[in-house]
Parts: structure tokens; sequence; C-alpha cells
């Protein structure tokens, strides 16, 4: 598992689509992540199809201390953003994640001031639903309590072999040139698409990290390690991005509502729609599996009911 990360830089060029910034091409379901760092806060938004294909539809950095008020305000002003949609109309931020690894006292109290704004803690293991049961936390800042908001669990490793996966068919699909010249990729469920705007770095962030065969504990287990000298803040924002999305139905096994699709489009361009019927109730979940030591395992995905 993991992406050879010479390969993606390589041919980034001819893989990345003429798409106009802040204009969305295929996308009718937007979600925010944001990876908090010692000296900035690093955002992107991705747009969801069927299928959980995704296309990057901005990205930013926001430098400051996250200790400090400002950086969070200039957040919350990326959480109030729209884009021109290609079909008509726009579209908003569903809703948008912050990673609670770093100042997560300083995301509890963001997270608890913004309604679309969710507080993700991201966990290693193989066999960890992509998203998991939600608890309360509290916000305490300098001693004193000053919020609270629910912290969602998130299974990390999956969700890093789904972008591998994402990535791969990227390239096997490849693009097309339309009518009037311009790039576009072959559309295929599960597979990423780029913007030409892209840089280097973001790239590199993207293939952060790989699988390798840990016997540390005396035995061989394969565990997911960043590569020396790459930053991976765009992995763990594809991660929560996808958490988020999961969560909201996308790409989500056939006994799970799926995300209406139907609705969200005609939303955005102004179109009417029959309300779906609703689903039956769903059987008792069965009992989790035991734990796998590898990723050959059963892959467990459920995502509660509801949450958001």
């Amino acid at each position: 598992l993991g992406f050879d990360q010479g390969k993606l830089g390589e041919i980034r060029k001819a893989l990345n689509e003429d798409v106009l910034s802040g204009k969305i091409p295929g996308a009718y379901l937007l979600i925010g992540m944001c990876d908090v760092q010692g000296d900035h806060l690093a955002w992107s938004v991705i747009g969801y199809g069927r299928g959980a294909e995704w296309w990057l539809v901005d990205r930013g950095k926001i430098l400051g201390d996250p200790a400090g008020e400002t950086v969070w305000e200039e957040l919350g002003e990326v959480l109030k953003r729209r884009y021109r949609h290609a079909e008509g109309g726009e579209i908003g931020i569903e809703v948008f994640g912050v990673d609670t690894g770093f100042k997560s006292h300083h995301v509890y109290a963001f997270c608890g001031q913004h309604p679309t704004a969710r507080a993700l803690d991201g966990l290693p293991g193989w066999n960890r639903p992509y998203i998991g049961k939600p608890k309360r936390v509290k916000a305490k800042l300098d001693g004193k309590i000053v919020g609270s908001t629910m912290l969602y669990p998130t299974g990390t490793w999956s969700l890093k072999s789904e972008l591998a996966y994402s990535l791969r068919l990227a390239i096997e699909k490849g693009v097309v040139l339309d009518q009037d010249g311009l790039q576009h990729g072959n559309n295929a469920p599960g597979r990423a698409h780029f913007p030409r705007w892209v840089d280097q770095d973001y790239t590199r962030e993207l293939v952060a990290e790989h699988v390798v065969e840990d016997t540390s504990k005396g035995k061989i287990t394969r565990v997911w390690k960043l590569r020396k000298g790459f930053r991976n803040e765009e992995t763990d924002v594809y991660v929560g991005t996808r958490a988020l999305a999961y969560g909201l139905g996308v790409g989500v096994p056939k006994s799970e509502r799926e995300f209406d699709w139907d609705a969200a489009r005609a939303a955005i361009v102004g179109e009417h729609v029959a309300p779906r019927p609703a689903l039956a109730a769903p059987p008792p979940p069965p009992p989790p599996p035991p734990p796998d030591e590898h990723p050959g395992g059963k892959l467990v995905k459920q995502a509660p009911k509801g949450y958001f």
C-alpha cells in the first residue's frame, strides 16, 4: 500500500485539469478540512461526487499562532465561502473538519462556535470505522471552560489506503480533451481530480506516507509511516474530508442510505426533485470483528446514523 512519491510528481502536469479556480466542475457536495500546525493552519476544500469521486476545489494557509484568536477568526471566514458551479448556481461548504491533534482545546472552542465545524480525532489501526460515534468534550482555555463540542473519531489508516487508491485511479484513467481543447479527467468512482494551479508541494504532501512493516513488538505489523523529509498536511486533510463525506452517505455500502445527489444538484441549479421515500428501519449492527494486525483483514466502515 501507499504510492510511489516520484510518479505523481513526474506526471502531475499531464494530469492537471483545466478547471478555473473557484468553479466546481462535477461535485455536488463540498467538505472542508483544516490541519493545525505550530505556526499556521493548513486548509483545503474538496468537492465530492457520486461514488466518492473527488475534486480539489480550494486550499490555503493561515499564518499565525494557533494559540491566538486571529487565525481562528480567519478560518471562520473560510467556512462562509461559496463557489460557482459549472452547471450554474453556487455551492457552499456543507461541513468543515478540524484536526484535534494539536491545540485540541482551541479546536474544541472553534468548533463549538461554528455549527458546520466538526472536531476530528484521527486514530491509527486497520479495523477502525471511517467515522465513529462522537462524544461531547469541553473546551478549556486559560483554566476556564469556554464551550463544548462533539468529537468524532476517524479511522485514518483505511482512509489513507483509499487516498492511495484514488491517486492510482487518476493516473490509470488519464485525461481527455473536450471540444474546446480543454483537458479533463476521465470520470471514475473514487478517482481524484486536480486543477492546474496545484503545485509540487501539494502533490508531495498527498504521497507523504507509505506502508512499512514494523517488527518493534516482536511480530510483523504493517503501519502507515511518514516519509523522511515530507510534510503530510494534505494527506490529513483528505482523510478528514473523506471521513465526513462517509458520515453524510458518500460511498457507503448498499445497506446504508446514500447521499441524495439528485436533491443536492437540484438545490444548486434551481431544479425541483421529488423527495426520496424513507428507508425501513435498519437491522441492529453486527458485533465488531476481532482486531486485525494487517490490512488484509475485514474493513469496517460503519457510520452512525444522523450525525450531521
